[in-house]
């Protein structure tokens, strides 16, 4: 079971904006992972990057067809939770095949950022700290929610611990340069 909070009144626009998150959803764990290994200094060929956009492409196509087959969600109305519509979402076997990947691609990323951090000079572990905390946020609260760990009614907290990850990326671009310089371009500079 799902719950997600829109403005919508009825289950039909509660069901549309639902449809249109997934699509900055979908492309998210393949760039988070795309700019992980790029960071990390390894390099990613186009054609790996097109590989695994097939499932998030997929998955719209999937979600764009959902009333012909119901395997993203099966079905879903609006229920009153403390005066608040919430969309109630059951969610289909597609639903769980999307996440799975997406979370295994966000575990390789966030690995990759903890390898970072382990192996770097001091210099650069304040860069690795803030893009671990960047990527953990948003994804513990996406797992605290399908685990129904809900800290506030049935709202997902998902989107609000983007906030986190934003505070974290700002911290990193201004105080350790984030972006200037990479451990990676770093280490090719000293050799």
């Amino acid at each position: 079971k799902c719950f997600a909070f829109s403005l919508a009144r009825t289950a039909a626009q509660a069901e549309l904006m639902a449809r249109l998150q997934y699509l900055g959803i979908t492309p998210l764990p393949v760039t988070w992972l795309t700019f992980a290994l790029e960071y990390t200094g390894m390099r990613v060929p186009r054609r790996t990057s097109g590989l695994l956009m097939v499932m998030p492409v997929l998955t719209l196509v999937v979600l764009a067809t959902n009333d012909l087959h119901g395997l993203m969600w099966g079905s879903y109305h609006m229920v009153d939770v403390g005066g608040f519509l919430m969309l109630r979402i059951h969610r289909g076997p597609w639903f769980w095949l999307h996440t799975g990947y997406s979370y295994a691609l966000l575990l390789v990323a966030t690995l990759l950022f903890l390898r970072t951090f382990l192996r770097s000079p001091r210099l650069y572990r304040g860069q690795a700290s803030s893009l671990l905390v960047a990527a953990l946020a948003p994804w513990l609260g996406s797992i605290a929610f399908l685990a129904g760990l809900y800290p506030y009614g049935y709202i997902d907290l998902t989107a609000f611990m983007f906030t986190i990850t934003g505070l974290a990326m700002f911290w990193g671009l201004q105080r350790f340069m984030l972006l200037d310089m990479a451990p990676a371009s770093g280490a090719a500079a000293l050799e």
